[in-house]
């Protein structure tokens, strides 16, 4: 099983919030929402995911960044993302891949939401779930 809470090398890595793993500020929230959800964490450096909306904010006492989704992207590029972490500089990067080629193995593994799931990939956005 894998620690809710990363630290290493002042350098911070949680799922969502620090407490929390299905609870997360979202990529426009506040600098003082940050500051109040990440800043207890005490490093200089913060790597959230959760969201599926990658960002690196600087903030007074530390970066922080959301390392967004390497599937199910949420801010309408469809590419995968991920993040880079070098010192003091966090990085988003993008890189394209075979979407449809996923889609084709949702359907041929008979995932119930596939048609759904399938748009979602192609859009790079949350579409509403299917009823």
């Amino acid at each position: 099983m894998l620690p809710s809470c990363w630290v290493e090398n002042d350098l911070t890595i949680v799922h969502a919030g620090p407490d929390d793993f299905w609870r997360a500020p979202m990529a426009t929230a506040t600098d003082e929402e940050l500051v109040n959800t990440y800043g207890s964490l005490g490093t200089r450096r913060v790597i959230y995911g959760h969201i599926h909306c990658p960002y690196v904010r600087r903030l007074p006492s530390f970066t922080l960044a959301n390392s967004g989704s390497v599937s199910l992207p949420y801010d309408e590029d469809p590419r995968a993302a991920y993040i880079v972490v070098d010192d003091d500089h966090a990085t988003i990067r993008r890189v394209e891949y075979d979407i449809e080629r996923e889609v084709t193995m949702l359907f041929q593994m008979k995932c119930p939401d596939a048609a759904w799931l399938a748009e979602i990939l192609r859009q790079g956005r949350p579409l509403p779930a299917p009823v």
